[in-house]
C-alpha cells in the first residue's frame, strides 16, 4: 500500500518542473511563476536570502531537496526544457538572477565572470551555510539543462576569489562539491591549481547559439502568448542561446 501511495503521488507530481518553466504553475510554498520571479525578485536580496523554497524550482536536479513541494528533475523534463528556446532561456535568466544575488557579473560575449560593484556586501552575505549549497545545486542544474559551458569558468572564477581571500568560508564547498560538478579532467586541473595556490586565467570563448528553428519557435510563443503544454514546439537542438535584451532590462533595474 505504501508503494502504491508513493507511485500515485509521484504520478500526480510528475512534470511539475516542466509546467513551472512553461510559466503555468507557481513555485511552492509561497512562491510565484517563473516570469514573475524573474521580473519581481531580481535584486530583492532579502527575499532571495530568506525564502528557502524557490531555489529547488529555479534549479531542479535529479535529487530530492529539502523542499518536498518541489520535485526531482525527470529525464524527459530536462530534455524538453533544453529543446524549447523559451524555457531554456528562462533557465539562463534564473542563473543571472542568482549571479546578481551573489555579487557576480557574467559577460555573455566572452563567457567570463567578474565582481559586481557591490560584491563586498554580497560576498559578506554569502560566506558559508545554505548559500554554498545553492551554488552546488546551480552548477548541477546547469549541466542537466543545457548550460554546461557556464560551469567551468564560474568554478575557476570562484577559485580565484577564494585564493584572493575575497570569498571566505567556501574552500570546503569548493573542493568537495563545486569542482566535482565538472568533468574529471577539468576538476583535476582546477584542484591542482587550487592546492598549488595558483590562480587560473579565464579564457574568453564565443557565444553559444540555438538553431534558427529553435529561435523561431521562441518568437512564435512570445507573439501568441501562453499555450498548452502539449503544444510547445520542441526541436532537437540542445545548444545554448543568450537573449541580449535580458542584460539591458537588468541594468535598468539596478
Amino acid at each position: 500500500e505504501d508503494i502504491n501511495m508513493y507511485r500515485r503521488s509521484a504520478t500526480k507530481r510528475s512534470g511539475l518542473n516542466l509546467k513551472f518553466y512553461a510559466n503555468q504553475i507557481k513555485s511552492q510554498p509561497r512562491g510565484d511563476t517563473i516570469e514573475n520571479i524573474h521580473k519581481k525578485w531580481f535584486g530583492d536580496y532579502e527575499r532571495l536570502e530568506y525564502h528557502h523554497g524557490f531555489i529547488q524550482w529555479l534549479f531542479p536536479i535529479d535529487e530530492q531537496g529539502v523542499n518536498y513541494q518541489a520535485h526531482p528533475l525527470q529525464d524527459d523534463e530536462a530534455q524538453k526544457i533544453k529543446n524549447d528556446a523559451v524555457m531554456h532561456q528562462r533557465v539562463f535568466q534564473s542563473f543571472l538572477l542568482m549571479m546578481d544575488f551573489y555579487g557576480i557579473v557574467y559577460d555573455p560575449n566572452t563567457n567570463t565572470y567578474s565582481r559586481a560593484e557591490n560584491y563586498k556586501k554580497r560576498y559578506s552575505n554569502w560566506m558559508g551555510g545554505h548559500n554554498n549549497l545553492r551554488v552546488t545545486r546551480i552548477l548541477k542544474c546547469l549541466g542537466f539543462l543545457g548550460w554546461d559551458h557556464l560551469k567551468k569558468p564560474l568554478v575557476m572564477f570562484l577559485m580565484n576569489e577564494i585564493l584572493d581571500k575575497k570569498l571566505r568560508g567556501c574552500s570546503s564547498s569548493f573542493t568537495h562539491f563545486w569542482v566535482k560538478t565538472l568533468p574529471k579532467e577539468d576538476a583535476n586541473e582546477i584542484l591542482k591549481a587550487f592546492r598549488d595556490g595558483r590562480k587560473l586565467k579565464q579564457i574568453p570563448s564565443q557565444k553559444w547559439k540555438h538553431s534558427d528553428a529553435c529561435i523561431e519557435n521562441a518568437n512564435a510563443e512570445e507573439s501568441t502568448g501562453p499555450v498548452e503544454m502539449e503544444q510547445f514546439p520542441l526541436t532537437t537542438d540542445t545548444s545554448s542561446t543568450i537573449d541580449e535584451s535580458i542584460f539591458d532590462s537588468k541594468k535598468k533595474q539596478l
